[in-house]
C-alpha cells in the first residue's frame, strides 16, 4: 500500500500524457481534462494512492463536476480506471505513487542512519571529553605534589628551581599560541575553569599595555611553581609592575627592581591596600624608594638584605 500523503505535489510525465488516448479526448472536449485532472489530484492523496472510493457522489465531487450533469460525462473521464475492492485505481497514478513511496522510504533510511552517526559522534566527542578534562585534573594535582615537595627547602637553604613540564617542548614556537594553550593549560591545572582562565588572559593582554606573551605566561607558570591554588591575583599582581600599570607608564620596560619588588610583594603578601604604590604623588615617591631596593610596606620602605 502506497501513502505519499507527505508530498504536497504530484509528478507530471509530459510526453507520456500528450501522447495518451486520454488526452487526446481532451483535445477533442477540453472540459474534459479539467474532471480528469481533478480526480488524478484527489487519487493521488487518497489511501492507499492512485485509488478513490467508487460512489457516484464521491466520484463527481472529486472531479469537481456539477452532480446533475455528471452522468453525462462519467464514462469518458473513468476511462483508465479500474474497480477493486470498492474503490476505483488508475493504473499509472498507482505506478507513480508506488515509485515516489520507495524514494520517501529510502530518504528517511538515509536521514535515520545520518541522525544515528551524528548521535555517535557527538557520544565519543563527549566521553573523549570527560576523558581529557579527567587526566588533566588528575595529572594537575599529581605535578602540585611534586613541585610542593621539591619548594621544601634542602641543606644549601636556596631558593628551588622553577618546575619543568615535560610537555613544553610540545607546545608551540609562536608566543601568541604558546600563551593561548600552555598557559590555559596551566591554569586549569590550577582549577581555574576553560573559560575563566581565557578570559583572565586576555584582560591581561589589554590591562597590563600590551604585555608580551611570554611575560604573561612566565608569571602563570610563577604562579604554577608557588603551588598556589588562586592563580589569578598572584599572575595580575606579577605582570602589574612589570608593564608601569600602577604609575602610569604603560610603555616602560620592566627593570630588575621592578622584577624584585613584585617577585617581594608575592612573597610577603602585599596587596593594594597593604602598601604597594598608587595613583598618589606621595605614594610614587614612596615606590621610588622601593624600586631603588625597598618595598614600602604601611607608607615606610623596607630594605633588602644587602641592598644600597
Amino acid at each position: 500500500m502506497s501513502d505519499v500523503r507527505r508530498l504536497p505535489y504530484m509528478p507530471l510525465q509530459i510526453e507520456r500524457l500528450r501522447k495518451s488516448k486520454a488526452w487526446l479526448r481532451c483535445k477533442r472536449e477540453p472540459h474534459l481534462a479539467f474532471y480528469l485532472m481533478n480526480l488524478w489530484m484527489r487519487a493521488w492523496h487518497e489511501l492507499p494512492a492512485g485509488s478513490i472510493e467508487s460512489d457516484e457522489d464521491v466520484l463527481a465531487d472529486a472531479a469537481m463536476c456539477d452532480p446533475d450533469g455528471w452522468a453525462a460525462v462519467r464514462d469518458d473521464v473513468m476511462r483508465g480506471w479500474d474497480l477493486r475492492d470498492g474503490r476505483y485505481y488508475h493504473s499509472t497514478v498507482t505506478e507513480l505513487a508506488a515509485e515516489a513511496a520507495t524514494k520517501l522510504r529510502g530518504n528517511s533510511n538515509r536521514t535515520v542512519a545520518a541522525r544515528e552517526a551524528l548521535e555517535a559522534k557527538r557520544s565519543q566527542s563527549s566521553e573523549a571529553t570527560v576523558t581529557v578534562s579527567v587526566t588533566e585534573t588528575v595529572t594537575g594535582d599529581e605535578g602540585k605534589e611534586r613541585e610542593g615537595k621539591s619548594s621544601e627547602p634542602g641543606g644549601s637553604g636556596g631558593e628551588p628551581p622553577p618546575a619543568h613540564d615535560a610537555e613544553h617542548d610540545s607546545w608551540p614556537s609562536d608566543p601568541v599560541e604558546r600563551l593561548w594553550t600552555e598557559g590555559v593549560h596551566l591554569m586549569r591545572c590550577m582549577g581555574v575553569a576553560d573559560r575563566e582562565a581565557r578570559s583572565n588572559i586576555g584582560r591581561w593582554t589589554s590591562d597590563t599595555g600590551g604585555s608580551r606573551p611570554d611575560d604573561i605566561l612566565a608569571a602563570i607558570r610563577r604562579a604554577r611553581d608557588a603551588g598556589t591554588r588562586d592563580p589569578i591575583p598572584l599572575v595580575g599582581r606579577t605582570l602589574n609592575p612589570l608593564n608601569g600599570h600602577r604609575h602610569g607608564n604603560r610603555d616602560r620596560q620592566p627593570s630588575r627592581a621592578d622584577l624584585r619588588t613584585a617577585a617581594l610583594a608575592d612573597a610577603f603578601g602585599v596587596g593594594d591596600d597593604e602598601g604597594l604604590p598608587t595613583e598618589d604623588p606621595v605614594d610614587r615617591r614612596s615606590h621610588h624608594g622601593a624600586a631603588n631596593g625597598g618595598l614600602v610596606h604601611l607608607g615606610r620602605p623596607l630594605r633588602l638584605a644587602g641592598s644600597g
